[in-house]
């Protein structure tokens, strides 16, 4: 099952004695009737069709994120630490609920997989997510809500300097 994951996107926790460094994964899925193949070696992932024709490569993790909402109809996305943002997160957390490492399953941690607190709170967001609280509706909202609190301050900062302050 590591497998499987890390092939989409995840980084999984291995076993000490199996050296990921250099060691190539190819998944072969189906959706629908189409057949398609991801591939990853280290950091680079490609994506094919069924007749193994190069759809997209690429190294960036939300970027596969987002290129793959496009085949499986579903990404997270989750407020940045730093701007509190709505952004595309890593496929990791499209599969946090489905993948329990027996070895590393910690309660509620989600500690099945590696590089997850780079998103602050992502626990309880994550989870509305798979639970269909938070859909596409609610982030179109959020972004909107992002423009106008954006548009405020920009208003604040000007009325400041026309006022002197």
């Amino acid at each position: 099952m590591r497998s499987l994951y890390h092939t989409m996107g995840a980084d999984c926790h291995f076993d000490d004695k199996w050296d990921d460094n250099g060691k190539t994964y190819i998944l072969i899925f189906s959706i629908g009737d189409k057949q398609y193949y991801i591939y990853r070696c280290c950091r680079l992932f490609k994506f094919f069709d069924g007749n193994k024709e190069l759809l997209f490569s690429t190294i960036d993790r939300k970027d596969l994120a987002k290129r793959l909402d496009t085949y499986f109809g579903f990404v997270v996305q989750l407020p940045n630490r730093n701007e509190d943002k709505l952004e595309i997160t890593p496929p990791v957390y499209n599969y946090l609920p489905y993948f329990l490492d027996q070895d590393y399953y910690n309660g509620t941690d989600f500690s099945s997989f590696d590089g997850l607190a780079q998103y602050a709170k992502y626990k309880e967001n994550v989870l509305y997510y798979h639970f269909g609280v938070f859909d596409a509706t609610y982030f179109e909202i959020m972004k909107e809500l992002e423009r106008l609190n954006e548009s405020k301050a920009q208003t604040e900062r000007k009325s400041a300097l026309v006022e002197g302050y």
